[in-house]
């Protein structure tokens, strides 16, 4: 019997966790980050919505996530992937908004000094940033 139970509450612990959002944020050194998110049980996040705001409280006019300035919205590619300039603030949060119940966020690394220069040609030919691109480059 208790090795019933137990089979049980295995297979019950697997389902509840088999679909955790997962994002992962990696510094390219190049004025740039990488972006991926997926779900833990291997489904994609094509399509769903990639949030950056800045990471301090927010109490104005514009749009907020939690409490936060937004200054960046965007849709993950068929790879469930994106490539994305560095914000010019000096703290900001990345969301991966899976749906009701699938958001996780991270840290965004710093935008260095010795990035400056490479950071600078790329918001130039930053067109993926449309209306974002001011946002992006206010501290």
């Amino acid at each position: 019997m208790k090795k019933i139970m137990l089979i049980c509450l295995f297979l019950i612990s697997s389902v509840i966790f088999a679909h955790a959002p997962l994002l992962s944020v990696d510094d390219n050194k190049d004025g740039t980050i990488y972006i991926e998110a997926g779900f833990s049980n291997g489904e994609k996040a094509d399509g769903m919505e990639l949030i950056i705001v800045k990471d301090k409280a927010y109490n104005g006019p514009e749009d907020t996530y939690e409490g936060k300035l937004i200054i960046f919205k965007g849709k993950f590619d068929a790879k469930s992937s994106m490539t994305i300039i560095k914000p010019l603030a000096t703290k900001y949060e990345v969301i991966f908004n899976g749906g009701p119940g699938h958001v996780t966020s991270k840290k965004g690394p710093k935008l260095e000094e010795s990035e400056m220069s490479k950071w600078k040609e790329n918001i130039q030919k930053a067109d993926y940033l449309g209306e974002w691109k001011e946002k992006m480059t206010q501290k």
